[in-house]
């Protein structure tokens, strides 16, 4: 009778380091009344913001499709959804502005499961100056992105 060799394993695959590059895209915003588009550098339409139907506005890409739905409330809360769904177990992110100004404002974002409206501590804090044209970004105690208008500065960290 015959023996057949065994099969070796095939050899360990080590590896392989993956290098995500960014890539700026400049859009231009062009407002007509309450709508908004932007326009990719051939201008070509990549997204439009307008009414979403269900009580919201929503973010449309290029082929009409709904990516995100923001509902409002007077309080000065925002809730964003993914696609057109209003329900809760579709939320992306809470934003609650704490305090405004003419020239300051400060906006909490709670990003679920973790973070409420409920919780003290929300997952990021926006700081904008209008009167600078300016915006930061904090996560705990660290700035995650900061942008000055005014001295074309834009710094990510």
């Amino acid at each position: 009778m015959e023996q057949l060799a065994a099969c070796a394993p095939p050899p360990a695959m080590a590896p392989v380091a993956v290098a995500w590059s960014v890539v700026p895209v400049d859009f231009t915003v062009v407002k007509k009344g309450p709508e908004m588009a932007m326009h990719d550098a051939t201008g070509g339409l990549a997204f439009r913001v307008a009414g979403g139907g269900a009580g919201g506005t929503a973010l449309f890409d290029a082929a009409g499709g709904v990516l995100v739905t923001i509902r409002t409330s007077g309080q000065g809360e925002w809730q964003a959804f993914s696609g057109s769904s209003l329900e809760q177990r579709h939320i992306i992110f809470s934003a609650k502005v704490i305090s405004t100004s003419s020239s300051r404002k400060e906006v909490h974002v709670f990003i679920p499961p973790r973070s409420s409206f409920e919780d003290p501590k929300p997952s990021y804090r926006l700081l904008g100056s209008t009167f600078r044209r300016a915006c930061t970004i904090i996560k705990g105690d660290s700035i995650v992105a900061q942008v000055i208008s005014n001295n074309c500065v834009n710094k990510i960290q």
